[in-house]
């Protein structure tokens, strides 16, 4: 929905509300399972750290991704292409967005450490087992 931006003459909001309401229903999504992805491949005793780094790198993450996407927008509306500047931006966000997809494939596949592995067996009081995530 967001690639009509890229072929539209004109700019209005009604032209991109859709594509991003839609990329922000995704995001939620999205966001809610990393975190569960993410903190499944951590010991129990660090999830809390884990839990944090994760939140502030997301932070970092994205305010990297606006200070890029606003600098090249803000490129094309310098010199008075708003439109422009709008279709660089998305085009840099697509290109982005394609190249982390295709590093997350060359990202090692790990599960969470069996509890037999970290001395908790199946006797153990419960209070001792790692809760699922």
């Amino acid at each position: 929905m967001q690639a009509h931006g890229l072929t539209a003459d004109s700019f209005s909001v009604a032209d991109i509300a859709p594509g991003i309401a839609v990329s922000g229903i995704g995001a939620g999504m999205v966001i809610a399972a990393l975190f569960s992805f993410v903190l499944a491949a951590v010991d129990g005793d660090e999830i809390g750290s884990a839990s944090g780094v994760l939140s502030a790198v997301q932070s970092i993450g994205g305010s990297i991704g606006v200070a890029v996407l606003g600098s090249v927008f803000f490129a094309g509306v310098r010199t008075g292409d708003f439109t422009g500047g709008f279709h660089r931006a998305l085009i840099v966000q697509a290109c982005l967005l394609t190249a982390f997809l295709a590093l997350t494939f060359l990202l090692p596949r790990q599960g969470r450490p069996d509890d037999e592995q970290h001395g908790v067996t199946a006797d153990a009081p419960e209070a001792t087992r790692h809760a699922p995530v």
